[in-house]
């Protein structure tokens, strides 16, 4: 009964691990799943940027959030965010630097940009996924 036990438990914790690690972010080389045009992505996140400067939150979330992220937030909140980073960014100036990856999570594919901008005031990196109809599915600004 003992070892019948055991096992049991070992499968147990076996299965709970493989689920688990199923759902962590797994990072790849940009067109690693070959899903992704890199034209596309990119244009993507430099109209994100565009749009976050232009301080249109109820239209990203509108034309460009995927269900992900519409359920996670809302326009309120990307304003939020972006305050947070101080009241006084001053007019955009230009996209510093663009970083493509892809990622699994969940047994699906999405596109992670780091795109870095400078304003009159800060410098802002923004960090965009998008899934696979190129809808933003997250959005992060340091």
């Amino acid at each position: 009964i003992f070892l019948i036990l055991t096992g049991g438990v070992l499968l147990f914790f076996c299965l709970a691990g493989f689920f688990f690690a199923r759902q962590l972010p797994q990072m790849e080389t940009f067109g690693a799943s070959g899903n992704f045009q890199e034209d596309t992505v990119r244009n993507m996140s430099e109209t994100i940027v565009r749009l976050v400067s232009e301080q249109e939150y109820e239209k990203i979330m509108t034309d460009h959030a995927g269900e992900m992220l519409k359920k996670d937030a809302d326009a309120k909140d990307l304003e939020y965010a972006a305050e947070s980073l101080g009241n006084h960014w001053g007019k955009f100036q230009e996209i510093t630097d663009v970083t493509l990856a892809e990622m699994k999570k969940g047994g699906k594919d999405y596109a992670v940009t780091e795109v870095k901008a400078s304003y009159e005031n800060v410098k802002v990196t923004f960090t965009f996924s998008f899934d696979l109809e190129m809808k933003l599915s997250g959005i992060h600004m340091q």
